[in-house]
């Protein structure tokens, strides 16, 4: 078990690593960022000024590895358009994006798995067609045309929900449904997958032999031994609530870290798109480690 703590965490560490090289290469590529950054036409001298002020006329690998040094300590650079500090204002944002993708995970686990078992457990019936179904339009309804939707029937026409910002709790209920709908279809569908693969094997039918409830069958020893495939698919459905709620925070004005990023790519805040594109990163790669050591809790045969 210690050895595969030791072998997952050094390979998190390199996929980091690999992480911050494309960031830096990506943003060095898309232009010079002291013409970026500094609008109009500006003397050549001027330019120079800038670039040796920000470090930008340091051999590209002693900048990246600034960039990293800097990185590891927390450091992720001025905001040129803020006038902040990068790590504060992903600070100041993460509780906004946290509890979005918080509501929107708990909407996925509520919804989905039940729903894929009760389409497992009766296949072939008009239940299952259903579950399938709204599984098939749930991955099939881009995010930005769902959002739009959910406003203009529950916001404009009736008037129930804000239609934007943060307000509390009535605000936070039309982006998760929009941020979620995705996940719960693609849960919903492994769910069932994953429950008839196990509801077909002789261990399910040996305990229904011996007399065990359809309740102890079903979640005791069908759902659990299920729960692989999809802890893995939740987990990776975690790490793209947390970093890829860009469309759905731009759609109803949420003030979180995909908001900041839209607002930092159109005024070429190179500094703050790096810093977000690394959180987005890192949160992907720790909660797949997390969810790497969940295996070991649910299947005792993965420790060793």
């Amino acid at each position: 078990m210690g050895q595969f703590l030791i072998v997952r965490a050094a390979q998190s560490v390199v996929t980091i690593l690999l992480v911050t090289v494309i960031i830096f290469a990506v943003t060095r590529i898309s232009g010079d960022p002291a013409e970026l950054l500094i609008p109009g036409e500006v003397p050549t001298e001027r330019l120079d000024e800038y670039r040796a002020q920000w470090g930008l006329d340091d051999p590209i690998v002693v900048q990246y590895f600034r960039f990293l040094g800097n990185a590891a300590t927390g450091d992720l650079g001025e905001s040129f358009r803020f006038d902040q500090p990068v790590s504060e204002l992903l600070l100041n944002r993460l509780p906004a994006t946290l509890k979005l993708a918080a509501a929107a995970m708990a909407i996925t686990i509520v919804v989905a798995i039940p729903l894929g078992v009760v389409a497992a457990i009766y296949r072939g019936t008009p239940i299952d067609t259903i579950a399938q179904t709204l599984a098939l339009v749930g991955q099939g309804v881009p995010a930005f045309w769902l959002g739009l939707i959910l406003v203009l029937i529950f916001s404009v026409n009736l008037g129930w929900f804000p239609a934007a910002g943060d307000s509390g709790l009535t605000s936070l209920i039309l982006p998760a449904i929009s941020l979620s709908a995705f996940a719960v279809a693609v849960v919903t569908r492994l769910t069932r997958s994953s429950m008839l693969d196990v509801l077909d094997s002789e261990y399910i039918k040996l305990a229904r032999a011996k007399g065990l409830s359809e309740a102890a069958v079903i979640f005791k020893h069908a759902l659990r031994n299920a729960s692989i495939p999809i802890i893995t698919v939740l987990g990776l459905q975690l790490g793209l609530l947390l970093s890829g709620s860009v469309v759905v925070e731009t759609i109803f004005n949420w003030p979180g870290i995909g908001r900041l990023a839209v607002d930092a790519i159109f005024a070429a805040d190179y500094t703050v798109v790096q810093g977000v594109v690394l959180f987005g990163a890192i949160a992907f790669v720790l909660i797949n480690l997390g969810v790497d050591l969940l295996y070991a809790v649910l299947d005792p045969r993965i420790r060793y």
